[in-house]
């Protein structure tokens, strides 16, 4: 049996597989338990209670209380249900079948003064001292029905916002193969006048990601939400299996999708963490337990305990482990239910009494049919309930004069959020002493990598994450005992990340403008403080790194701005180019001949020249595209420390460009040319056949999952996506896929060198291009636009968790052939979001990576101008 009990406030308090008892204490308490016959006990307060499986006996206390009954909860017993208007209220949803209340009367049968509610041969209720006539419909939450009346075909139907919580729920599993359930709740803000729904499903997440074993069914729970009409708030039970094996903490997110019309989601997800509360046999630390003055029921855990009575006559189970009892002058009458005798086994700690002989101690003992009684005093003694005393050894008992033995500390694993402080208490376990006199300090080289931490001498901490870190961190402290033994131990901490405010970025006309992502309807607003800093030229090219916006200039500098100081003037950075952002977190810039790095972590470092390849260039007599961050929209990156572009000769039938990469890491190496597209084609030039060579020309660099990918012609399959063979092979690039398969002749123009206008014109037999455009990634997948002969150009995906996967398209917005030409496509870390034409017109596009949902945000660009000058380009996300 397990006993908690929670005090003054708001309490979630879940029992374990074991029978429960359970008491909320004052506050509005969520109170559950599990599989087991469980009594659970509300208090003052408008108590949420759960009994689930097992035969429960249930009280609310005072306040209005609400009972959720479950199928499957088993025979359960209420025994202060206050019935009439404004009573307690029973929390019916999950029964379908029941959808009014003349249905659930029917249900009822009185009992002497007592009523019973039999949901199925499994599942009834009993309502102590109440009279089925004394029920009201206020005493009931419905699950939603169908038909109801009073409902117009022509009303645009109610709906709202619909939020998922709380973001973490971290709750023991339990043991003994029973069920501990996970409880979020789904709140509906808005008109609730209606029933709705909405899906819901889980997966793993994190390092120690949950699987379908973990939880019961041997799969990963989903399901449904339903809300009655009225009904605003509605609880999501994950069933996660209490098994016994010792295993880390494992995560798990549950997420929302596909409500009912009417109804969008404002917060979709929210996080699970099964705390691991099993213990491999042997020397595995345990909890320090001590009682007070009273009479006291104390239970250990797994593990090895130290458990102090304390004055009162106590019953004390030390559980599984070696367990250390310890009983001082004054204790009183105290009874150990499952003392295990033996070596290896329990341990008494009597050494505050002055004994030495374990021999003597035993003679004096005394057996009954309950087991071995030690009279220590006229006031004091201790009951080992059902064990002999021919069981007991010298090894059961810690005498006076023992040796002194360090402390043992009790490692912790924690869960706070992004930018929030974690306040908890160290712990120990002193063989001698219990908990008592144990100080408490940081290791040496052991604080955080990525957060500070305070710790008291009396083991109260004080854990603050760095400013906008989430993940995993730890720190490492020591435990002193008054003898001067230590031992250390760690504390694993999850900081959660925490979705701020989402907005959009973009230029129009040279001013950067912001328009909210969180809600559709948002209207783009200029920024002012930002704009002031343009110079005559505007801005161009933007990036994001947190919540440093970064923008290109006409004067070839860059502009930091902090957009969580809304007076930020920013500050300039001397790095000409287009800009790139790395997977190893830094930003980069490349003008085609000089590549320079910058490091948001240290802003007060300027930027770097970390190469230059234009005497590269000219020795080889190759052409280096000018990158002016401004104007053009040629392309580079940096990844897994090799900088990636293109170069090549020119000639009159134009541009002859490759790839090229160059190896940051090895000093005085020189960018390597790899041709893609080898040998060469004969054009007709007017009335004569002109030679030139093939070209791939490689734009749109990407990463993506640890993948290097671009656009590129190819001589079989026209211009594609291609990605870089692994390792960065010189060996060149893979082709993803044909889209656009076949050949065709085609009229092109050639220019020459600094023509803007054709000077001429041949024809070309060639292979189809899909030419993808507008690479993106977002949630670790590839995102482009593309043109085929059936769908025109729309937007794909590809899946770059399996090799060999081909790009899917994600929706074909203008049906047939017609092209809804998606671009400023950007992501977050839940959604990417993108412009089309589509039957509506220019819309502004949401696509949700985890549903698939594509919902138009329906922005106000009234005021912007579709030249290209004055329309909204340039677009990135941020969340800050």
């Amino acid at each position: 049996m397990a006993i908690l009990w929670g005090g003054v406030g708001a309490d979630t308090l879940t029992g374990g597989a074991e029978e429960n008892t359970i008491g909320g204490g004052a506050g509005n308490d969520r109170l559950t338990g599990n599989n087991a016959r469980d009594q659970i006990f509300g208090g003052d307060g408008n108590d949420t209670i759960t009994g689930g499986g097992g035969n429960d006996y249930l009280e609310g206390g005072a306040g209005r209380d609400t009972f959720v009954l479950l199928p499957g909860d088993g025979w359960d017993y209420i025994g202060d249900f206050q019935a009439g208007a404004g009573g307690d209220v029973l929390d019916l949803t999950a029964w379908t079948g029941i959808t009014d209340f003349g249905t659930l009367l029917a249900l009822a049968t009185s009992d002497g003064n007592d009523t019973i509610l039999t949901f199925s041969p499994t599942a009834s209720v009993r309502l102590a001292g109440v009279a089925r006539s004394a029920l009201t419909a206020d005493n009931v939450t419905l699950a939603a029905g169908s038909g109801m009346p009073g409902e117009n075909p022509d009303t645009p139907p109610p709906g709202g916002t619909l939020s998922l919580g709380p973001a973490t729920v971290s709750v023991a599993e339990g043991s003994g193969g029973g069920t501990t359930n996970f409880l979020f709740t789904v709140t509906r803000s808005g008109d609730v006048s209606a029933a709705a729904s909405v899906n819901w499903s889980t997966a793993g997440a994190g390092a120690s990601a949950a699987g379908a074993a973990d939880f019961v069914g041997d799969a990963l729970p989903s399901g449904v939400v339903t809300f009655a009409a009225g009904q605003s708030t509605a609880t999501i039970a994950v069933p996660v299996r209490a098994d016994t094996g010792v295993e880390t903490d494992e995560g798990f997110t549950v997420t929302l999708s596909a409500p009912s019309t009417g109804w969008t989601i404002a917060v979709g997800s929210a996080n699970g963490l099964i705390v691991n509360d099993d213990a491999a046999g042997g020397n595995t630390p345990g909890q320090a337990l001590t009682g007070t003055a009273a009479r006291d029921e104390l239970y250990g855990t797994a593990g090895n305990d130290t458990i102090v009575g304390g004055a009162g006559n106590d019953y004390m189970e030390g559980g599984a482990g070696s367990d250390r009892f310890v009983i001082n002058a004054g204790d009183g009458w105290d009874a150990i239910g499952d003392f295990q005798a033996g070596s290896g086994g329990d341990v008494l700690d009597l050494r505050s009494w002055g004994l030495t002989s374990a021999a003597a101690l035993l003679a004096s003992a005394t057996e009954d049919s309950g087991g071995t009684v030690l009279n220590l005093s006229s006031n004091t003694g201790v009951r080992l309930m059902g064990v002999s005393k021919a069981s007991l050894t010298a090894a059961n008992f810690q005498l006076a004069g023992s040796t002194n033995q360090p402390p043992v500390a009790h490692g912790q694993a924690l869960t706070t959020d992004e930018d929030r402080s974690l306040s908890g208490q160290l712990s120990a376990t002193d063989p001698e002493s219990g908990s008592n006199g144990l100080s408490y300090s940081l290791v040496e080289g052991g604080a955080p990598q990525h957060g500070a931490v305070t710790i008291n001498r009396d083991g109260s901490f004080t854990y603050t994450p760095g400013k906008d870190y989430f993940g995993a961190d730890r720190f490492t402290f020591q435990v002193t005992d008054a003898g001067g033994l230590s031992s250390t131990e760690s504390v694993a901490l999850t900081v959660n990340r925490q979705r701020d405010d989402a907005n959009a970025y973009f230029t129009a006309g040279g001013a950067i403008y912001r328009v909210s992502l969180d809600q559709p309807g948002g209207k783009p607003e200029a920024m002012s403080v930002l704009n002031a800093q343009a110079g005559s030229g505007g801005f161009g090219q933007m990036t994001v790194m947190g919540s440093t916006l970064f923008a290109t200039t006409s004067n070839q500098t860059i502009r930091a701005f902090d957009l969580d100081n809304p007076s930020d003037t920013g500050r300039a950075l001397a790095m000409p180019g287009r800009l790139s952002v790395s997977s190893d977190g830094k930003l980069y810039s490349f003008d085609g001949s000089r590549l320079y790095s910058y490091d948001p972590t240290q802003p007060e470092t300027a930027p770097a020249l970390v190469a230059d390849v234009s005497a590269w260039g000219a020795s080889q007599g190759y052409y280096l595209p000018p990158m002016n961050g401004y104007w053009s929209e040629s392309s580079f990156l940096v990844s897994d420390n090799t900088l990636f572009f293109s170069a090549g000769p020119v000639t009159e039938m134009g541009f002859e460009f490759e790839l090229c990469r160059l190896d940051l890491g090895t000093p005085g190496a020189e960018p390597v040319r790899t041709d893609l597209f080898p040998g060469t084609f004969q054009a007709q030039y007017y009335s004569s056949l002109a030679t030139a060579a093939n070209r791939s020309s490689p734009a749109s660099f990407t990463e993506a999952n640890g993948g290097v990918y671009f656009s590129a012609a190819t001589q079989w399959a026209g211009r594609e996506l291609l990605q870089v063979a692994a390792g960065n092979s010189l060996g060149g690039a893979n082709l993803v896929d044909d889209l656009y398969e076949g050949w065709s002749q085609q009229e092109r123009p050639w220019y020459g060198m600094q023509s803007s206008q054709p000077r001429g014109y041949y024809t070309e037999t060639i292979t189809n291009d899909s030419a993808p455009q507008n690479l993106t990634e977002a949630g670790g997948d590839l995102f482009f636009t593309a043109s085929t002969p059936e769908n025109g150009r729309e937007l794909y995906r590809l899946d770059t968790d399996h090799p060999g996967a081909t790009p899917t398209l994600v929706a074909d917005l203008m049906p047939g052939s017609a092209s809804s030409n998606p671009t400023n496509l950007m992501s977050t870390d839940t959604a990417l979001y993108f412009s089309a034409t589509t039957a509506a017109g220019q819309q502004f596009l949401r696509y949700d990576l985890a549903s698939g949902q594509l919902v138009d945000m329906a922005v106000d660009w009234s005021g912007f101008g579709t030249d290209a000058a004055n329309r909204p380009t340039n677009f990135v996300s941020a969340i800050t």
